[in-house]
């Protein structure tokens, strides 16, 4: 896959890889997308521990672990 990045995304690009010390623009590319990665996940938990805060859950047992599958499909 190639890409051309043009303005201000160029320049970004270009002062990350000299301060950061990448090798290549994929490297850093690689970098930014494991950090957008571990944000989403942050925000999901956060997110998790709201709804058990304000009592949005559901307790799952042998006995309704069925019924709870085949409603999440």
């Amino acid at each position: 896959m190639n890409v051309t990045l043009h303005g201000n995304v160029a320049e970004i690009v270009d002062r990350q890889m000299k301060l950061g010390g990448y090798e290549s623009p994929e490297d850093l590319v690689y970098d930014a997308l494991k950090a957008l990665a571990h944000q989403k996940i942050e925000e999901g938990i956060e997110e998790g521990l709201e709804d058990v805060k304000h009592g949005r859950v559901t307790r799952i047992n042998s006995e309704n672990l069925n019924d709870f599958i085949t409603n999440a499909i």
